[in-house]
């Protein structure tokens, strides 16, 4: 019997391409997973920083609670941050207060931005596209 070469570099492609095909989606799907774990980490940090530069434009401005929030607005808007809320509380034996920021953060994905078109999970990975964290000057 006579083998046919050519059947068999066909069976070498194919698995070639399987394997490839095999990388390159466990290759995004971990892109996707680092992107949004950085996103977390990234808005947590933000909201940490955008609260201390409340701090330091309200030492600044000698107590301008509004001055304070705005530069924590700024400061999230120049870092592609959202703001959802700001606060303050005053510990009963300090002079200043301590600010909390709460922000959010749009998560760029390859492939669960399109996720969320899918009618049994689209909510919930909707849900993960969308970062928050707080951040404060607490001691």
């Amino acid at each position: 019997m006579k083998r046919n070469h050519l059947r068999e570099q066909d069976g070498l492609i194919r698995e070639s391409i399987k394997i490839f095909a095999i990388i390159a989606i466990i290759a995004v799907a971990l892109l996707d997973t680092f992107s949004v774990f950085g996103a977390h980490r990234t808005v947590i940090g933000d909201a940490n920083n955008a609260a201390s530069e409340a701090l330091h434009t309200y030492v600044a401005t000698q107590g301008n609670l509004a001055e304070a929030q705005a530069s924590a607005v700024s400061f999230l808007r120049a870092h592609d941050d959202t703001m959802t809320k700001v606060w303050t509380q005053t510990p009963p034996t300090a002079q200043t207060p301590d600010f909390y920021v709460a922000a959010k953060r749009d998560v760029n994905t390859y492939v669960l931005k399109y996720c969320t078109h899918l009618p049994w999970v689209g909510h919930s990975v909707a849900n993960l596209l969308v970062q928050t964290g707080t951040g404060n000057t607490a001691q």
